[in-house]
C-alpha cells in the first residue's frame, strides 16, 4: 500500500503532477502528531482508507485513537471509508471531546 502511495517532493515542478491534500489535526490527534495541519502530496487520489493506513503509519502514536476518530473530507463526515480523496481536498481528524 505505501508504494502505490508514495508521497512525492515537495517542489514546485512535482506539485504540478500530484495530488496535494491538506490535512488537519484537532485536540489529542494534534498532540500526537505535534502539529495542526500539514499537506501532503501523492501521485494518484488516494481513498480515505489509503490516507489513513499512511497516517498511522507516519504517527504510530494515532493508531490508539483509531477507533475513536471521526473523519471529515471537504468538511463533511465521512463514513465510507473507500471514498476517493481529490486533489486540493482537506481532511480533519476529529477526536471525541469531552467536556462538562
Amino acid at each position: 500500500m505505501a508504494s502505490k502511495l508514495k508521497q512525492t517532493e515537495n517542489s514546485d515542478h512535482q506539485r504540478e503532477r500530484t495530488i496535494e491534500i491538506r490535512v488537519l489535526y484537532f485536540a489529542s490527534a494534534r498532540e500526537r502528531v505535534g502539529r495542526s495541519e500539514e499537506r501532503l502530496y501523492f501521485a494518484k487520489p488516494p481513498t480515505l482508507k489509503e490516507l489513513q493506513i499512511d497516517l498511522y503509519e507516519r504517527y504510530r502514536s494515532l493508531t490508539e485513537l483509531s477507533p475513536y476518530l471521526r473523519w471529515a473530507v471537504d468538511q463533511s463526515f465521512v463514513e465510507d471509508d473507500s471514498q476517493t480523496i481529490d486533489n486540493g481536498s482537506e481532511v480533519a481528524l476529529i477526536p471525541p471531546i469531552s467536556g462538562g
